[in-house]
């Protein structure tokens, strides 16, 4: 479930990082589940 959790968590911020309505980059979703996992 946590890990769930983070993988949400960091598809979410990767949408509100690309422009306009464009989809997550997978490279964004990845890097920030790296990070929420330290």
């Amino acid at each position: 479930m946590q890990e769930a959790f983070r993988w949400a968590v960091a598809a979410g911020t990767a949408a509100v990082m690309s422009e306009g309505t464009g989809l997550a980059r997978r490279e964004n979703v990845e890097t920030l589940y790296e990070q929420l996992s330290t």
